[in-house]
């Protein structure tokens, strides 16, 4: 199932990436490969080349979660590197702006669960340290992340729902494969009506649109599965923040949004009639071994960090 093919030396790790071989080639300074075995010799500096099997593609392929669905949609082959190939950057400058809200994630979790300042601010504090000073722009920094806390708790010390379970998370078997999925949580209003609790973080204003949303119908339709309750919609927790100008007081670069969206009996089946479509054109990319390129994403959201391989060819 698993062949590694040295190449020879064509690659200045120091200097820009070009190809003279027909195999991809790998900086070991740019990417990392996670997958199930141990490299046994280091001799080949210049790099391996990881191929997996259709039968092991396929395996790999019974779970999908709306992830991997969204990178199929932008670019199939863009989905062959990150989810079949596993080939991704060890130094990805721009992941501290994922950890930033997952690190106010780690926050939240911690209010809802034990409702105690000290420890939500902890909780934050712990996870995001190890990103500390990697924002360039200084938007994303400690400081900025416990304000966004502290005025999270003033402006709602007391909640117009019940929190019935935070970090929601598990598989739902939807036929031809297993959808597998993570939210922020189950929550009961005073109607008893139930909705998925999501946070959301940003720097930009508008990023998110509630509807249609298919990460969020998807969750709805997941949990509403898994905990054997109808679940009306998601209840939107919507944080931005910015650098601010000169004299601004910090707290004003801050925004807290809510809102609400709800789901109907038709937008859930139609979500399932997508995922279910794009699951078989997965599996029929797959089968084909062969996961066509779609170039209006290369420079897409500043560019794709699998450029320089496919300027290679195969």
């Amino acid at each position: 199932d698993l062949w590694i093919q040295p190449r020879e030396r064509v690659v200045n790790k120091s200097g820009p990436l070009s190809c003279t071989s027909q195999l991809r080639p790998r900086l070991l300074s740019w990417v990392e490969y996670f997958e199930p075995f141990m490299v046994v010799s280091t001799v080949f500096e210049s790099g391996f080349y990881f191929n997996l099997s259709k039968r092991k593609r396929m395996e790999k392929l019974d779970t999908l979660d709306n992830s991997m669905m969204a990178d199929f949609r932008k670019c199939p082959r863009y989905f062959q590197f990150r989810h079949i190939e596993c080939i991704v950057p060890s130094s990805d400058y721009t992941r501290f702006k994922a950890e930033f809200g997952s690190a106010i994630h780690e926050a939240l979790e911690s209010w809802y669960t034990e409702r105690d300042a000290i420890k939500m601010d902890e909780a934050f504090i712990k996870y995001w340290t190890p990103y500390e000073g990697q924002d360039d722009r200084g938007i994303r920094t400690v400081t900025k992340g416990l304000l966004v806390l502290e005025k999270y708790r003033s402006w709602y010390p007391t909640e117009p729902f019940e929190v019935i379970e935070t970090e929601i998370g598990g598989s739902v078997d939807l036929g031809s494969f297993l959808f597998t999925f993570k939210c922020d949580g189950l929550i009961k209003d005073h109607e008893n009506n139930y909705w998925i609790l999501e946070h959301k973080t940003s720097a930009n204003r508008g990023f998110l649109i509630p509807n249609p949303n298919v990460q969020l119908t998807g969750y709805i339709q997941a949990v509403s599965i898994l905990k054997g309750v109808e679940v009306k919609g998601a209840y939107l927790n919507q944080i931005y923040f910015r650098k601010g100008r000169k004299g601004e007081p910090q707290m004003d670069t801050i925004s807290l949004v809510r809102e609400e969206t709800t789901r109907t009996p038709h937008d859930l089946e139609e979500w399932l009639n997508d995922a279910l479509a794009w699951s078989a054109a997965i599996g029929d990319a797959c089968e084909k071994d062969y996961f066509p390129k779609c170039t209006e994403s290369c420079t897409a959201y500043g560019g794709c960090q699998y450029i320089e391989i496919c300027k290679c060819g195969d």
